[in-house]
């Protein structure tokens, strides 16, 4: 459910982070990702 902020094989830059960092001091909930504060971001290598 809700809308997908990143999608799987996207860059991630400053600015999408920025944008996350954004929604969870505005009190917004991000889920699927494995570290709620974003301090880290899990990602894949291809």
């Amino acid at each position: 459910p809700g809308i997908p902020l990143l999608l799987p094989g996207e860059t991630i830059t400053e600015g999408s982070i920025a944008h996350l960092q954004t929604i969870l001091k505005a009190g917004g909930l991000i889920t699927g990702n494995s570290d709620p504060s974003l301090q880290t971001i899990l990602t894949v290598a291809s």
